[in-house]
């Protein structure tokens, strides 16, 4: 298969989207608000880190970049970032609005688990090779979650690469393109 991100997603060998830094609109084109599926807005608002911080999925360590409006990194200020993608101003965070956005952000996070199941069956069954996903980055506990659903073999990167020279095994994984090359 490929030798660089370009050829591997070319050839479906990589799926590159994330729970820090993807703009939620990549992932899809639709908001679930209040039971009702809204466009959303065509502009970098809110990422998936705001969704995974409402979902409390987000490791703290992996907090690390710029909220796209450069304000705070909480709840409250995930769901109104998140709440401007369908243009909603939310001035008050209500128990029902942290239901409300709750229920937006495991949306997201739903259709970007489909995405990857959709892509990871398509490379299956277009290639003959040997059914073992590989969970990378700071959300491997998606790709594991999805391993286990589609009953296809996980391999954590950290079991293939040795640690001795790092930290901890948790931050090898985390960064896991700057370890390959480390290790080239």
């Amino acid at each position: 298969f490929g030798n660089s991100d370009y050829e591997r997603l070319r050839s479906g060998e990589l799926i590159y989207t994330g729970i820090v830094r993807s703009c939620v609109n990549t992932i899809c084109s639709n908001l679930l608000y209040r039971d009702e599926l809204i466009p959303m807005m065509a502009e970098y608002f809110a990422n998936t880190a705001d969704v995974y911080r409402i979902l409390k999925l987000l490791p703290t360590h992996a907090d690390m970049g710029d909220s796209c409006d450069g304000g705070k990194k909480d709840i409250a200020h995930s769901i109104k970032r998140l709440a401007r993608m369908i243009g909603v101003d939310v001035l008050q965070i209500t128990e029902d609005e942290m239901k409300v956005w709750g229920d937006a952000a495991q949306y997201i996070a739903q259709q970007q688990k489909k995405m990857l199941a959709q892509q990871i069956k398509k490379f299956f069954s277009e290639h003959d090779c040997k059914r073992k996903i590989i969970g990378a980055g700071v959300g491997r506990f998606l790709v594991k979650e999805l391993a286990r659903e589609l009953n296809v073999e996980y391999v954590d990167f950290i079991d293939l690469v040795s640690t001795k020279f790092m930290n901890t095994d948790e931050h090898a994984a985390d960064c896991a393109p700057a370890v390959s090359l480390a290790l080239r």
